[in-house]
């Protein structure tokens, strides 16, 4: 029996730097600028190769990994199903709960 040829991957999930709001456009905070730096040195010291960045379409998202991507010469690949979930355009009194129902019943929306 021939054994497959496994190789072992690793993903690093990382969340977007300090940013001044929750915007799609909302860029990084001068702390947020000096985290994606670190973020950057980080990711440049690992024992490992990273050989592609996936990113949600937010400024905050992509700014956040852009100092590594430049360092280690690699395209930031942009996923716009990585956004985030919008429940309502409008204040919700009980967002919580409605948050959760929305997970446990996926087709639920609000008008």
């Amino acid at each position: 029996m021939e054994q497959a040829n496994l190789t072992e991957k690793k993903i690093y999930l990382v969340r977007h730097c300090s940013a001044h709001g929750q915007h799609r456009d909302s860029p990084l905070t001068t702390n947020g600028l000096q985290q994606a730096n670190q973020l950057a040195e980080f990711f440049s010291n690992l024992d490992e190769e990273i050989d592609h960045i996936i990113s949600s379409p937010y400024l905050r998202a992509v700014d956040s990994i852009k100092p590594f991507a430049n360092k280690a010469q690699l395209t930031i690949h942009v996923d716009e199903r990585l956004k985030e979930r919008i429940l309502s355009e409008d204040p919700i009194d009980d967002w919580l709960d409605v948050l959760e129902h929305s997970f446990q019943e996926l087709d639920f929306s609000l008008p």
